[in-house]
């Protein structure tokens, strides 16, 4: 997503504890990524959730994405 936004969304995730999760921090010059982890343009910042090797749908709110995890 954009990267002023990821910003915001890493340091909002940053004082948790996840220690069974890796986050990846793609900002806007990430052109290459699989169809179905294309971002939602209408959204700033988009997350995907991936248990193995099945992902969530495109999470664009920063406090839906906090309930999810």
């Amino acid at each position: 997503g954009d990267s002023l936004q990821l910003t915001v969304w890493r340091n909002e995730l940053r004082p948790y504890y996840y220690p069974n999760h890796l986050f990846f921090y793609l900002d806007e010059k990430v052109t290459s990524l699989p169809k179905t982890l294309q971002r939602d343009l209408s959204v700033n910042v988009n997350a995907w959730v991936c248990k193995g090797v099945v992902c969530s749908q495109s999470i664009g709110n920063l406090s839906a994405l906090l309930n999810y995890i």
